[in-house]
């Protein structure tokens, strides 16, 4: 996968862009390169942030590498344990990022609450971490961050969707190659970040430290002053002593200990930490037969053999449904994830429905492959998660016409009625997964008129139609 994007593909918009398409609510916080707005979505009612970066605070080369390397991943890898990003653009004045918008407490919140975690709390919370690091070490990327207060539950007291956040310190690397900038909080500070010598594995460690935090309410390395932690860090002598460790199993301090070795070859990688024995006893909770069948009966329904109403379905997965509709099938999606990779395969589609419903689905392998050729909009062979979503949340939820309305005005820049090539790149670029086809190709699927635009008459006829 490449992540590589220049300024010049960052889409550029009118400076009414905002204003037109989300009620600003005010600022929530800035600092001398940015500022932060909470922003509700004028089209869902959706409340999201925003970060307005001014041009002119980025002039260094440095400093405009660190923003495009954060749009890259965060627009093109999809996993539920990762913070999402919704739009970016540029004016002639601003770069503007618009992402998910948190209402849960962060890790850090949650144990300031309730200093006593639970063994049991800890694997939930260390699976989705792990997860979430498995992935981008996958793509060889380095979050350089990872801490407790970077780590958010979604809305509600007791939830336990965990979100790996904050991406501004990101780095993709390049075969075998190393990094020397120290970034992030001295307690987390790998020791070869220390060295000044790291890649991705560096996330590794931090994990490590963040285990240790949960179970024990204190970092595994501490001292006087910060130059003492990070000598600690270097020697790297992990100890399990005082009377809290008494209570906590063998498996775990196994599990921490490998983390955090201090040569990177040898330290524990984030699928072996999720195939330790301590985490074989996390087993995800079973939803209800009446969703899964209902989600079986919506994925049926749910069928297109054109590119651009694939692509149009996942644009609306992303930008068009509620946070609570996106949480609610979190707990659908992790029970058939069962390798927590972010996608579903058809094995694991087997095996979560032979949980579910024994030998009650006729023709089972049949019904599986039709449900993957359904809601595999890329081809891929696996359902990611906002596949599973657009899936999910069912065909006449979905397709209805005052929604319709409102993506073909989002996707309308320009306010004229018609949707051309070039805003139809600007919208659907990260959701088209087949790159052979020119824009003008797609719009021919729905172009009854042959005028080489789309205007909302064909756009609802596409979206409406059952091919």
């Amino acid at each position: 996968m490449s992540f590589t994007i220049s300024l010049s593909d960052i889409p550029s918009k009118s400076d009414s862009y905002l204003r037109d398409n989300y009620i600003i609510r005010g600022n929530i916080g800035s600092n001398p390169r940015e500022y932060l707005n909470k922003v509700t979505q004028k089209e869902t009612n959706e409340e999201r942030l925003v970060r307005i970066i001014p041009k002119n605070s980025i002039t260094s080369t440095a400093g405009q590498n660190r923003l495009l390397c954060e749009i890259s991943v965060l627009s093109r890898l999809e996993h539920p344990n990762l913070g999402s990003l919704y739009e970016y653009y540029q004016d002639l004045f601003n770069y503007y990022i618009i992402m998910e918008r948190f209402t849960g407490e962060s890790l850090y919140d949650r144990l300031l609450r309730s200093n006593n975690q639970s063994e049991q709390n800890c694997m939930i919370y260390m699976q989705q971490l792990f997860a979430a690091i498995r992935c981008l070490s996958e793509n060889k990327i380095a979050h350089r961050d990872i801490k407790i207060e970077n780590l958010i539950f979604g809305s509600g007291e007791y939830s336990n969707n965990l979100k790996l956040v904050s991406f501004s310190s990101c780095y993709i690397f390049k075969n075998d190659e190393f990094m020397a900038e120290k970034v992030g909080s001295p307690y987390y500070l790998a020791p070869e970040m220390i060295r000044r010598h790291y890649d991705f594995r560096c996330d590794w460690w931090s994990a490590g430290v963040i285990m240790y935090i949960i179970l024990s309410g204190s970092p595994p390395f501490v001292g006087k002053s910060e130059n003492e932690v990070i000598s600690n860090i270097t020697i790297g002598n992990v100890t399990f002593t005082g009377s809290i460790w008494k209570n906590i199993s063998s498996q775990a301090k196994d599990l921490i200990t490998g983390l955090l070795r201090l040569n990177p070859d040898e330290r524990l990688t984030p699928q072996q930490a999720l195939d330790h024995p301590w985490l074989s006893t996390t087993v995800p909770q079973a939803p209800s037969r009446e969703s899964s069948a209902q989600f079986i009966s919506d994925l049926s329904h749910l069928r297109s053999s054109q590119k651009l109403k694939k692509s149009l379905l996942k644009y609306l997965s992303v930008f068009f449904i509620s946070l609570e509709e996106y949480q609610e099938l979190y707990g659908l999606f992790s029970y058939f994830d069962s390798n927590l990779n972010g996608r579903i395969s058809k094995n694991e589609l087997k095996v979560g429905f032979i949980r579910l419903f024994g030998n009650r689905i006729r023709n089972a392998e049949r019904e599986i492959e039709k449900l993957l050729e359904n809601a595999d909009f890329d081809e891929s062979g696996e359902l990611s998660y906002n596949e599973f979503v657009t899936a999910a949340m069912g065909r006449q939820n979905i397709i209805e016409q005052r929604r319709l309305r409102r993506i073909f005005k989002s996707i309308d820049s320009n306010d004229n009625g018609f949707i051309d090539a070039q805003e139809l790149q600007a919208a659907l670029s990260r959701c088209l997964t087949k790159k052979n086809d020119t824009w003008e190709e797609l719009i021919k699927e729905c172009d009854t008129n042959g005028d080489g635009l789309i205007d909302i008459t064909e756009f609802t006829n596409l979206m409406l139609s059952n091919k």
